[in-house]
């Protein structure tokens, strides 16, 4: 078994080295070419699983069944993957088979009557399959429902999306900013684009080997076949016999299947009379196999449906490089003389008359593109163009869809390079220049063009004349036409005249003034009577000022509980309540019975600010905090320009504020502080008060994300104690649990928790951690408690050693860079006389109490 494995994989293998040689040869690795064998690929996998399946035992092992999987992707990807259930379906559906007649086909090829129905239960449910079964596959080809030239999935067996890289074009040098005529429409029209597969076939089609043809007679008799035509060139028609149809057309075979008919059925004919008619159209079409070779994006081998025309097979291989021509795509023909096509009567005129229908073998040879030349400036389509010979200036522009109405006709240049023959020292180049005009009334000729012109077609010159512009406060701004004698009452009355809000005291005109680089300015006013017959003159600008443009803006602003505060314009007659209006009105939690309203002095020079509180609702005002008798409410005061009105907040509305409790207390979570003030020991009390395992000297409290040092034992004991803190919005209380270890960091030898000791103070725990490090600084060690109050110990000789209690912290700073870590002698000398001095004190004290 393994041996015949072995021998399988082999086959396999040199079914993929003949497909890389044969895409060597030639085609390149995207073509796709057809094996000559009679197998087909359906017909193979079955065979190939079919003679492991008969040889391997029915408790094969995991590897056999790892092989058998190995040898059926070896063997499609050899010849291609099966057909989908979809595709399946398809066929299936256009061929009007039915269940019956399926299994009794089924049966007679010696398979599974049923292998079929789940398709068609799938064609009645709607259901989704996978890939098809193999053996169907099979049974389909064999009875002509699968095309047998082409892969089931597609018309093209080469897709345009191929795996084979788009290849980039080198830029001509001499227009490399411009695209090439043409190449647009391969490279956006590959994108999925196949040849007509469906629909009627017009009846020139001629017929070749692997068409289906579908004779239908219909009147006295009733039949319809489905005849495939064969490598010889002729169909079986049955009970009438061989006919060879190859290389004629549908009307042809038409008139050829007439004759043989008539042997058979009586008065079998096409016209009305017949009894029986006769008709003869093509089922599916078969594939062909053509070559691309030249300067084309995608060289190589293509299978594509018989009806694909030279612009389809272009299409699909990418179109011609920016170095292939256009203007001459050659068909080669086996026994027939090349023929010529020009892309550019299909691109440019929409003429398909010499799109032929590309045949078996037939090879699509494109060679280098002629001169090109490059077109650019006031042109429709700006673009690089392959020329004929005898092809000019006019043709050109012709390719370029023409000029536009801006273009300067008379001013086109052609930039050229010389032909070396032409060449002087330093002139490479030369420029010439064409007047259109002249060359469409026939007064001078086209010029001729040569490979690398560069021809520009510039365009005329944005600046107007003969006009005026009117601007600003008019009913109708714009550019209006000058002639001579035109002035401002006719410019005004063109216009319809100036608008309500027109500065009529100075209108200005500018003037352009030869030779001058600034404008000429006057100034009109339009309340004179001889104003309006200020004559204008030719590209003269005139504007009338908007007061509202010329006044100072002026402001006023509004702050505090509204919804909306910032500044806003002032209007004459505004008052405190239409600002809150403007600004959305009052926010939640404003104070609606007073407002206060802030004006700068209009004294000048006086920068004294007054704060008046004015009431809304007949609430009393005041200045500053001092009484000044009866304001206006808020609804009659007017406003002025810069004044700010402050919208208070109401005392009495209480935002929603809250506190988070977490850690040993009965129920934790969020609470809401209820009231002006409520303290520590309150918010505790409502969570449940702490537990049996709460650690009280332990509990800290946050605020801001900070610790907040207080005593909570003394603050649980008192509640009018200054540790039973009053708790803001947003403040969280942590009740940890008992903690029995002290954590010594810092410069000692052996950070780490040390157990807690009754009664044992700072030392013995820095003992525990191995002692304090080299480079200790001892004078500066500080102890955090529980709580989070932390204490620098102070070392003296009359001072004793804390005893940290449990969870607390003790942290041993290092030594500053630079500070000294020992004493001098004089050091030494001034602590022990003054150790002695108080000493000698203590004594004499001592002495004197006796």
């Amino acid at each position: 078994m393994n041996r015949l494995i072995r021998r399988l994989r082999s086959v396999c293998a040199a079914g993929r080295e003949d497909r890389n040689r044969d895409g060597a040869g030639g085609a390149g690795p995207a073509s796709v070419r057809v094996s000559a064998a009679a197998w087909s690929r359906p017909l193979l996998v079955g065979c190939l699983l079919g003679a492991v399946a008969a040889l391997v035992p029915a408790a094969g092992s995991a590897q056999v069944s790892r092989d058998t999987a190995a040898i059926r992707r070896a063997v499609e990807q050899r010849f291609g993957r099966g057909v989908s259930m979809e595709e399946a379906l398809k066929r299936l559906r256009a061929s009007g088979v039915t269940r019956e007649q399926m299994r009794a086909q089924l049966r007679s090829m010696g398979l599974d009557p049923a292998l079929a129905d789940t398709y068609f239960d799938a064609m009645a449910s709607g259901s989704a399959f996978g890939a098809a079964d193999m053996d169907l596959v099979y049974a389909l080809q064999q009875m002509g429902l699968l095309q047998e030239g082409l892969p089931q999935d597609s018309i093209v067996m080469l897709p345009s999306d191929t795996t084979m890289p788009e290849l980039e074009e080198p830029a001509d040098t001499a227009s490399e900013a411009l695209p090439l005529f043409g190449q647009a429409f391969f490279r956006e029209g590959s994108l999925g684009v196949d040849p007509m597969v469906m629909g009627p076939v017009d009846r020139d089609y001629v017929v070749g080997p692997g068409d289906v043809l579908t004779l239908i007679l219909t009147g006295a008799v009733e039949l319809a076949y489905g005849l495939t035509v064969g490598r010889d060139g002729t169909i079986v028609i049955p009970e009438v016999g061989q006919v060879f149809v190859s290389g004629m057309t549908l009307d042809q075979v038409e008139s050829r299947l007439l004759p043989a008919l008539q042997r058979v059925y009586s008065d079998v004919g096409r016209g009305p009379e017949s009894l029986t008619q006769a008709s003869v159209s093509l089922g599916r079409v078969r594939a062909v196999q053509v070559y691309v070779s030249g300067d084309v994006a995608r060289p190589g081998s293509y299978t594509i449906s018989a009806l694909a025309t030279v612009m389809d097979v272009l299409q699909q291989a990418g179109g011609p490089t920016r170095s292939g021509s256009f203007r001459n795509v050659q068909i080669r023909r086996r026994g027939a003389p090349a023929e010529s096509i020009d892309l550019y009567d299909y691109l440019v005129r929409g003429d398909a008359s010499r799109d032929t229908r590309v045949r078996q073998g037939d090879v699509i040879f494109v060679p280098p593109a002629g001169p090109q030349v490059a077109i650019q400036g006031a042109v429709r389509r700006p673009a690089v163009y392959e020329m004929l010979p005898g092809e000019d200036l006019v043709t050109a522009l012709e390719y370029a869809g023409g000029i536009l109405p801006e273009a300067a006709a008379r001013q086109v240049r052609i930039e050229r390079i010389l032909h070396p023959a032409q060449r002087q020292p330093g002139v490479d180049r030369v420029v010439l220049t064409a007047d259109l005009v002249a060359i469409a009334q026939g007064a001078q000729p086209a010029p001729s063009l040569s490979g690398g012109d560069e021809i520009v077609v510039p365009g005329i010159s944005e600046e107007r004349r003969r006009f005026v512009g009117l601007h600003g406060a008019v009913n109708r701004p714009g550019r209006y036409a000058w002639e001579p004698g035109l002035d401002l009452a006719r410019l005004l009355e063109t216009a319809q005249g100036t608008g309500e809000r027109a500065f009529l005291e100075r209108v200005h005109v500018y003037r352009l003034v030869a030779g001058e680089p600034n404008r000429l300015l006057y100034s009109v006013d339009l309340r004179e009577p001889d104003a309006l017959s200020f004559r204008l003159a030719e590209r003269d600008s005139v504007v009338v000022y908007a007061r509202d443009s010329l006044a100072v803006a002026q402001w006023v602003r509004v702050s505090g509980r509204v919804k909306r505060p910032g500044t806003y314009p002032y209007a004459r007659g505004m008052t405190p309540v239409d600002l809150i209006v403007a600004a959305g009105g009052y926010a939640d939690g404003a104070y609606r019975d007073s407002l206060d309203l802030v004006r700068q002095s209009g004294s000048p020079g006086d920068t004294t600010v007054h704060v008046w509180r004015v009431p809304v609702s007949g609430a009393p005002g005041g200045t500053n905090g001092e009484p000044i008798g009866a304001v206006a409410s808020a609804d009659a005061l007017a406003l002025e320009p810069n004044d700010e009105v402050h919208v208070l907040s109401d005392p009495s509305h209480l935002l929603p504020r809250s506190v988070i409790v977490t850690g040993e207390v009965g129920m934790p979570g969020p609470y809401p502080l209820v009231g002006k003030v409520e303290r520590l020991s309150d918010v505790l009390a409502r969570a449940g008060g702490t537990r049996e395992s709460a650690y009280v000297p332990g509990i800290r409290v946050y605020r801001n994300g900070e610790l907040i040092s207080t005593d909570v034992r003394e603050a649980l004991a008192d509640r009018d104690s200054p540790a039973n803190l009053p708790l803001v919005d947003g403040d969280s209380i942590h009740v940890p649990r008992f903690d029995p270890t002290i954590r010594i960091t810092g410069a000692v030898m052996f950070e780490g928790w040390v157990a807690y000791e009754p009664g044992r103070n700072l030392d013995y725990y820095i003992q525990q951690a191995g002692g304090y490090a080299a480079n200790a600084d001892e004078s500066r060690v500080s102890i955090t408690g529980p709580d989070g109050r932390r204490q620098v110990v102070a070392r003296g000789l009359l001072r004793g050693t804390p005893v940290p209690p449990p969870g607390s912290e003790i942290f041993v700073p290092e030594l500053v860079a630079g500070q000294r870590t020992g004493m001098s002698w004089g050091d030494v000398l001034t602590r022990t006389v003054a150790v002695a001095s108080t000493i000698a004190t203590l004594i004499f004290a001592v002495q004197q109490l006796r």
